[in-house]
């Protein structure tokens, strides 16, 4: 899957960029009521867990961000490209909250899956 948007600043999120696009990408009737056709229920959370739920569900492979006002198209992974994003926008980065929590949440993820995990585990010793 690939992203394809213009960063720009955005007063509930700080900035939207690569991560926060996904909202739009989740089908409405995972997430809408019985009496609606939106996706209200997602709205019962604020905005950095709604990004943070869908992108545990599915993370973008590509991030291209548009970022031609500036000066600059970048292209890679969807959050380490948000994170230089949010430098051409004169942002920290931690400062955002949807992007602190996603890599806070994957960071976590990759240090309880260790080496084993990434590598595939070692069969156990099958000549007792």
């Amino acid at each position: 899957m690939i992203t394809a948007t213009p960063v720009r600043a955005n007063e509930e999120l700080g900035m939207s960029a690569s991560l926060d696009t996904m909202i739009g990408a989740f089908p409405g009737y995972k997430y809408r009521g019985f009496f609606s056709r939106t996706k209200n229920k997602l709205k019962e959370h604020p905005l950095k867990y709604q990004i943070h739920d869908i992108l545990k569900c599915k993370m973008p492979d590509l991030a291209v961000i548009d970022a031609g006002d500036k000066g600059y198209i970048i292209t890679g992974k969807p959050l380490d490209m948000d994170k230089q994003a949010s430098k051409v926008l004169g942002l920290d980065w931690n400062n955002v909250p949807h992007i602190r929590l996603v890599d806070e949440s994957f960071s976590q993820v990759k240090k309880e899956e260790g080496i084993d995990n990434l590598i595939g585990k070692m069969p156990e010793n099958t000549n007792k």
